[in-house]
């Protein structure tokens, strides 16, 4: 775990489908020691180029949450060894909109809707893991229904992996110049090979 102590909590009220959550918060000033940066995160398994997973993860806003801009990530499948922006970034703005694509921002994959505080979303997002943009792809859910991405299509294609290995991370990661206090709530991570292996678990 790469956070300050206190700034990832369990919580038990409201959780998604009776499972525990648990809550990031990054402050203004908050410098994570072992990176340097501004984050409260935790690290998932390792993935190899290759290989198509689906990511899941329910997502909540709290109430308490003021973050102002420039960006946060909320998920990265970052590589390694690599010191660039993640492959793939689930972004949420300042004003709760959330989106996926390249750290940089380009490839940009999918704008998604303005969150509402205090309320459960659930993502879905595959990955066909690769460096050549002819074979790396995403695909989106959010509660269920496939979403339509800015290709106009529910499949675009892009190099999605910047080396030949990445690995999951979960929680807030902000710009240092970021403003407000970043609070967001996760819920029963999980990455499996199939559609049908993350939903509902």
């Amino acid at each position: 775990m790469q956070a300050l102590q206190a700034r990832v909590t369990l919580l038990s009220t409201d959780p998604f489908r009776g499972q525990n959550a648990a809550r990031f918060e990054v402050r203004e000033g908050d410098v994570e020691p072992d990176t340097g940066s501004s984050r409260a995160e935790v690290t998932g398994p390792t993935f190899d180029e290759g290989q198509d997973i689906y990511v899941r993860d329910a997502i909540r806003i709290p109430a308490g949450n003021t973050f102002s801009a420039p960006w946060q990530l909320i998920d990265q499948l970052h590589e390694k060894p690599w010191t660039g922006s993640p492959g793939i970034a689930v972004f949420l703005d300042a004003e709760r909109r959330i989106s996926i694509s390249n750290g940089t921002g380009s490839p940009f994959y999918w704008q998604g809707p303005r969150l509402e505080l205090e309320r459960w979303y659930e993502l879905i997002y595959r990955d066909n893991l690769s460096q050549d943009p002819t074979q790396g792809f995403v695909e989106v859910w959010l509660n269920g229904h496939p979403q339509t991405l800015t290709n106009g299509a529910t499949r675009m294609y892009g190099r999605t992996i910047e080396t030949p290995e990445t690995y999951l991370k979960a929680g807030i990661y902000r710009s240092k110049f970021s403003t407000g206090t970043s609070i967001v709530e996760h819920a029963d991570l999980g990455v499996g090979p199939t559609l049908a292996s993350v939903l509902g678990r």
